[in-house]
């Protein structure tokens, strides 16, 4: 019998690890929604950059000073809740912090970024020096 629970844990371990990354992939599937109140902690941040059709890795953030900074910039953001948000294509970068992914958009005047926590029906414009500050993190790049 006790052979069997571990099995069955090591079953469901494997499966949650595989459904995470699929999520990851997938920028249309609808993850759960998670409340984000409680700072979090993050010890890498891994930013997508779409390409085409697919998303490829642009840059894996492990600078705490960076990764701090992108955390307060999400989390202090104005966020809209519950809101449908139609965008003209498909997110420019993704990147998830703790449990949620977050598409994020470049302006089409190219000076602030746009972010919707996928899933959850949330969306925020950030300010132009918010904008700037992530879009650093994001690219080592200064957004124009």
């Amino acid at each position: 019998m006790q052979k069997l629970l571990i099995l069955l844990f090591v079953i469901g371990l494997s499966l949650v690890g595989c459904n995470q990354e699929a999520s990851m992939n997938e920028p249309n599937d609808m993850q759960e929604v998670t409340a984000q109140n409680e700072s979090l902690e993050v010890n890498s941040l891994t930013i997508y950059e779409r390409k085409n059709e697919n998303y490829k890795i642009l840059r894996e953030v492990v600078d705490t000073t960076e990764i701090k900074n992108a955390i307060k910039i999400v989390e202090n953001a104005e966020w809209e809740e519950n809101i449908k948000v139609q965008m003209e294509s498909p997110p420019d970068y993704r990147f998830q912090m703790g449990a949620i992914t977050y598409g994020t958009w470049v302006s089409p005047t190219k000076d602030s970024l746009e972010l919707v926590a996928e899933g959850q029906s949330r969306y925020t414009k950030l300010s132009m020096e918010d904008s700037k500050a992530l879009y650093q993190v994001f690219t080592g790049q200064v957004l124009n």
